[in-house]
């Protein structure tokens, strides 16, 4: 077959029907602006090599490494593909690891780690009400911070999710495997009594839409960048002292200190534990080890909350009798 890397990169993106929509809009976009719009028009068996490593070259000098490695993995995988249906097609994006000039640091999400640190950030989210000027944010939006804090999904799967996902007698969250980063099965994420009474709350508003977090300006849901917005304009944290995706690694950290399963903590953060048989094998018996860790969890946050309200009164209350003293004194 002779088709251009265009045909063959659209062929390809359908090939999968296991990937989730996170995934194929990821590989989508990333193939389309390095391979689609600068080599679309050419014929996949007329690239060469030296055409593959200027493309990983110009990265690598712009020192964008971790992209570099994510667009020589799309060429090797659009190679893989096309090999299948034209064995005479020489596969020219091999080799191209050594362009990594650089060793890729591990990306840490900002997030919060002192007990006091978190409680604070459950007062603001209690305390929080929706403003008209600053943030854009629609009103239901810190719902959404409170589903990533209270099941520690990931943001885009909380701004996606459906209410037909939502079992309130169950007390889960399901959502099938399609949906999961892993895709090995089916996810079902354990609810604790304050995630249930947020759900409830959003169903006032946004039960009778598809989404349970409807978009704006014609969009079916909100997005994950919604979000992250509300942590800095709507809670006021610097830029980088706190992400949604931060929440998760609160939970995680939190979890190991405070002496949670670490399978239970592990596959509440959707993490690979063993191969898919023992997965298969266990799932039971970690939804319930989940169930308890969450509601744990969620209560130890808002004790961190109430004594971080307690220290708070306990300060004022000291700053009045202060000033009362001196009152008498004067």
């Amino acid at each position: 077959q002779h088709w251009t890397v265009r045909q063959y990169v659209e062929k390809w993106l359908k090939s999968d029907p296991n990937w989730s929509k996170n995934t194929l809009r990821t590989k989508h976009n990333r193939a389309h602006r390095y391979l689609v719009k600068p080599y679309g028009h050419i014929k996949l068996r007329d690239i060469t090599h030296a055409v593959i490593e200027d493309c990983i070259r110009s990265l690598t000098e712009a020192e964008k490494h971790a992209q570099a490695k994510k667009v020589a993995g799309v060429w090797k995988q659009l190679y893989e593909y096309a090999e299948l249906h034209d064995k005479s097609l020489p596969n020219v994006a091999q080799n191209l690891g050594r362009y990594r000039k650089k060793r890729i640091k591990t990306k840490h999400h900002p997030t919060l780690i002192e007990p006091a640190a978190i409680g604070d950030f459950v007062v603001r989210l209690e305390d929080y009400k929706p403003k008209h000027k600053g943030t854009k944010a629609l009103p239901y939006t810190i719902y959404g911070l409170w589903l990533v804090l209270y099941t520690m999904k990931r943001p885009h799967e909380v701004c996606e999710g459906k209410w037909t996902e939502i079992d309130f007698e169950q007390k889960v969250w399901r959502k099938d495997a399609k949906s999961n980063k892993t895709g090995l099965e089916n996810d079902e994420c354990p609810l604790s009594e304050q995630a249930l009474k947020i759900l409830t709350e959003l169903h006032k508003t946004t039960g009778d839409f598809e989404y349970m977090f409807p978009g704006g300006a014609g969009n079916p849901h909100i997005v994950p960048d919604t979000l992250r917005k509300l942590i800095i304009e709507g809670l006021g944290y610097p830029v980088g002292e706190l992400t949604t995706h931060g929440l998760r690694g609160m939970f995680s950290t939190t979890g190991n200190e405070l002496g949670y399963n670490f399978e239970a903590v592990e596959k509440q953060l959707s993490h690979t534990i063993g191969n898919e048989v023992s997965q298969a094998y266990n799932h039971a018996k970690y939804l319930r080890m989940r169930r308890k860790v969450v509601q744990k969890y969620a209560d130890w946050l808002h004790v961190q909350a109430s004594k971080v309200r307690k220290k708070k009164l306990q300060a004022v209350s000291e700053q009045v009798a202060s000033e009362q003293v001196a009152c008498i004194a004067d």
